[in-house]
């Protein structure tokens, strides 16, 4: 032991601030771990998991401050020929600088991911030009708990400092050797409880103990090298300057002939959305003898026209209803540009114009990944959610995502009995959102046992319900007969079928993006089921033709069912986790990760259930997933751009 103390007995400001900073890892570990148990995706954690998650996060953490201190020792040997004085000073002042940047990047870490559920990577650093933020607006990020502690930290290293070397010593041989050693017993005992109990995700529960600068670092040398982030591109102009994907490489010189015969009813519907949250196309499937938890949709379905492989385009919720509501893929790149305020894209109610009236209800809140800008700086939508309705039903356990479903429902039904026709009306669901809440025995189809699953299928058919409550209120008013009736999802829902935990938002397999969707109104739809590949952005179009409302169909990258269309190659699906997927009209199905540099390929139709990846060899595929994520961003910002300063004309010569 005094060898060891020895060794770093000259250095002992390095030593000091390499101490202070492994109590501060402690303390960072220990309240990131406090807020993220706030949350119910992580409440129900063992006493064991919770431990080992801050051990593990040590683990890392000294990592990052051994690498620190080789860096740091051979720098001071390089400069061993300065005089003391002036030496101690400059590494005090170099040493508490380092240290509070490292603090504030902590900090931001992991407040980012509390927020987003996504680590602050090299290509998020990259995409911060485009947010525009102020360094106030990056300081709000912060609240009160986060800049105590980074005082708290502060006052640390400080006493650490002002220690006497004697009790340097001490604490070093009797308090952090023993306690790194038991550490790495227990991170070993660690370690094999994850590989048991817990799933092993590269997007999942590893990154609550991951090192923030090792993971930057990473990620910035694995962009930097990535073949397919770093290929080089040449913008094809005439792409950028269309919104419409009309590059050789995503369709075909042949047309497509329409699905559907243009509907003969020139009279004003009105438009109803019913956009179910968290809902995959797999609880609909009722071949081989399944049986469904939505028994009404699944009527519903046969007395319409349904969409048997339909796709979101997003696997998660902005991403979703983005593609919904603006017939537009996501971006790709930008992360949550579609969460942006200042998106100018017009959305459906936008093209349905002043003679429509617009309400939009959810039980959720517009704040939590919902392209509120989006909805706002277009169209007229009436919008409520949990933030705006008052006196329904919140229970403590009900209050962190959504209100109550059932109550927000009789909400939707009374502010759409006074709303003027021809109504567009939106219903965003919340209940097979995940915590999956326990509405009582009357929708409990499966005894919940603590399964995530029975819960989630159990709110499903409550779901179901509340859609034929819906369906009952418009024929009880006589409003069926004059409406139009889409319900889609805006994402499905993983359950560890490929290692991805229970959620959504991580990867791009089937569970996750493929959604039911389908159109009712017996006088334009006539019952029908479509098996070619659809996506989410084909819905605006469609209903817009289903209205007879004219448009230019090059404002739009979705097809409308009603029309013939140039050949489209692929179907693009986007994971903001830094994955792009595209599905060809034979089922074959590409799923590229551009953080990780890696490609597999699926077969759809001889594997629906990806259990088996195939080499990536349709090269002409590859091709294009590359070119849309290189283009799509450029495509997205110039039309916003565009649309933003048509917006500003207009209301200038208003104004003037």
């Amino acid at each position: 032991m005094e060898k060891i103390y020895f060794l770093f007995k000259k250095e002992s400001v390095l030593f000091n601030f390499l101490t202070a900073v492994l109590f501060v890892s402690i303390l960072y570990r220990a309240t990131f771990l406090y807020d993220f148990l706030k949350s119910p995706f992580i409440a129900s954690c063992l006493p064991l998991a919770a431990s080992c998650y801050i051990t593990l996060g040590i683990f890392h953490d000294l990592i990052f401050l051994f690498t620190l201190f080789i860096l740091f020792f051979l720098m001071g040997g390089m400069i061993k020929n300065t005089p003391q004085k002036s030496l101690l000073i400059f590494k005090k002042t170099f040493f508490y600088s380092f240290y509070f940047l490292i603090s504030i990047f902590y900090i931001f870490h992991k407040k980012f991911f509390i927020t987003f559920y996504k680590l602050p990577d090299f290509s998020i650093l990259e995409q911060i030009p485009y947010y525009n933020y102020t360094l106030i607006d990056y300081l709000k990020m912060g609240d009160i708990e986060d800049y105590t502690l980074l005082i708290f930290s502060i006052l640390i290293i400080t006493a650490i400092n002002y220690l006497p070397k004697s009790a340097i010593k001490k604490l070093i041989s009797h308090a952090l050797l023993p306690l790194i050693g038991l550490g790495i017993a227990y991170g070993t005992i660690c370690s094999f409880y994850f590989s048991i109990n817990l799933v092993k995700s590269k997007k999942g529960d590893n990154i609550l103990y991951v090192n923030p600068i090792i993971y930057l670092t990473k990620s910035g040398l694995r962009s930097h090298y990535s073949k397919y982030l770093h290929t080089i591109q040449k913008p094809d102009e005439t792409q950028i300057n269309s919104i419409s994907l009309n590059n050789p490489i995503f369709i075909g010189p042949e047309d497509t002939p329409p699905f559907l015969s243009f509907p003969d009813s020139k009279k004003k519907w009105n438009v109803l959305f019913i956009v179910l949250e968290s809902t995959g196309a797999v609880y609909l499937d009722t071949s081989n003898n399944h049986k469904t938890p939505m028994p009404f949709i699944d009527t519903l379905k046969k007395q319409g026209l349904f969409l048997n492989n339909h796709f979101s385009a997003g696997n998660c919720s902005h991403l979703g209803l983005f593609s919904i509501f603006s017939g537009l893929y996501p971006d790709p790149k930008n992360l949550h540009f579609e969460l942006q305020k200042n998106i100018f894209i017009p959305n459906l109610s936008a093209w349905l114009g002043k003679d429509y009236t617009g309400l939009f209800v959810t039980a959720g809140n517009l704040s939590n990944f919902c392209p509120y800008g989006f909805l706002m700086n277009t169209g007229s939508l009436e919008i409520y959610d949990k933030s705006s309705i008052k006196n329904l039903k919140n229970s403590k356990e009900k209050s962190y995502f959504y209100l109550d479903e059932i109550e927000t429902v009789d909400f939707f039904l009374s502010k759409l009995e006074n709303t003027k026709s021809p109504f567009f009306a939106v219903y965003y669901s919340g209940a097979a959102h995940f915590p999956y809440f326990d509405y009582g025995k009357e929708y409990q189809l499966i005894s919940t046992l603590n399964s995530p699953i029975a819960s989630y299928i159990n709110n499903l058919y409550l779901l179901d319900f509340q859609i034929k409550k819906i369906f009952d209120f418009l024929k009880n008013k006589k409003l069926l007969e004059d409406t139009i009736v889409m319900i889609t999802g805006d994402h499905g829902e993983g359950f560890n079928q490929h290692n991805e935990g229970q959620k959504h938002g991580t990867t791009l397999y089937q569970e996750q993006i493929k959604v039911p969707a389908l159109f009712y109104q017996p006088e334009i739809f006539k019952p029908k089921t479509i098996n070619q590949a659809t996506s989410s952005i084909d819905i605006l179009p469609t209903i817009l033709d289903a209205l007879a409302l004219p448009y230019d169909k090059q404002l739009f990258q979705g097809n409308s069912l009603f029309r013939a269309h140039k050949k489209r190659k692929y179907i693009f699906i986007i994971n903001e986790l830094g994955e792009l997927a595209s599905i060809d009209e034979t089922g074959t199905k590409m799923i590229i990760s551009l953080s990780e540099d890696t490609c597999k390929t699926y077969d759809l139709k001889q594997d629906p259930f990806e259990k088996t990846p195939l080499p990536c060899n349709n090269k002409s595929q590859e091709e294009a997933i590359v070119q849309f994520g290189y283009h799509q961003p450029l495509m997205l910002e110039k039309y916003n751009n565009l649309q933003k300063e048509k917006r500003f004309k207009k209301r200038y010569h208003t104004t003037n």
